[in-house]
């Protein structure tokens, strides 16, 4: 399959609305550090088995935290949060306390 390199996985998040242009830099390295991928000399981001495992394990067992449309509506309500359009205690309270919270 095709590899990210950086310039296409921040096109590919901003497609899904994940990140904002202060953090694409952040992801990617936290992603290297983590060693969930490796670059290559070509500048291609390979994912990494433990990029594998994490992903099952999540998708297992907390799929919301592996699905972008979850993180991009997350994203939207702490702005929303952010600009005193929406409260957190209410938002807190339903992320873990709610039909599919945490708790």
């Amino acid at each position: 399959p095709g590899r990210f390199s950086d310039a296409s996985l921040v096109k590919s998040l901003e497609a899904c609305g994940v990140g904002r242009p202060s953090t694409y830099a952040s992801i990617i390295e936290t992603l290297v550090e983590r060693s969930y991928v490796q670059r290559t000399s070509s500048r291609s981001l390979v994912p990494c088995l433990a990029a594998f495992a994490v992903h099952r394990l999540l998708a297992e067992h907390c799929p919301n935290f592996v699905d972008s449309k979850f993180t991009a509506d997350m994203e939207d309500v702490l702005d929303q949060i952010a600009a005193g359009r929406a409260d957190r205690f209410q938002y807190l309270e339903q992320y873990y306390r709610g039909s599919d919270g945490l708790l």
